[in-house]
């Protein structure tokens, strides 16, 4: 193997990681924001800035209209009858972007839950 095969595989493998790390800290800082822990909400909030700044970039997804092109997998799905909206997401799509002449490419497929067009108001949340 070239080194710059050996570089590109390793580049390739870096991404992957910090894409799980980004994603820890998402649900981190949601978690703390949810409990009013604002101190650890705003640390995550800064790591998730310098992750930004290298070129990660996430996306919850919420409140668009689900397709079956979408490069989503959705984990429950709630009502019936289209149009089926993203509810919430359990782990948000990562995409990383070299630089800005290049397209993101997606490292991480979001998880969602859908909720179609009759569900109740009331309904619960998994």
């Amino acid at each position: 193997m070239s080194d710059e095969n050996s570089m590109n595989s390793r580049l390739a493998l870096d991404r992957n990681l910090l894409s799980e790390v980004v994603v820890d800290i998402w649900r981190i800082q949601k978690r703390a924001l949810r409990d009013g822990c604002e101190t650890v909400q705003l640390g995550c909030e800064r790591t998730l800035e310098h992750l930004h700044d290298l070129g990660f970039r996430i996306d919850e997804m919420l409140g668009r209209t689900y397709s079956p092109q979408m490069r989503v997998r959705v984990v429950h799905q709630e009502g019936e009858g289209e149009p089926f909206v993203i509810s919430e997401c359990l782990i948000p799509a990562v995409y990383y972007q070299n630089d800005e002449h290049t397209a993101p490419e997606l490292i991480r497929v979001a998880e969602v839950i859908t909720k179609g067009e009759s569900t109740k108001d009331g309904a619960s949340d998994c």
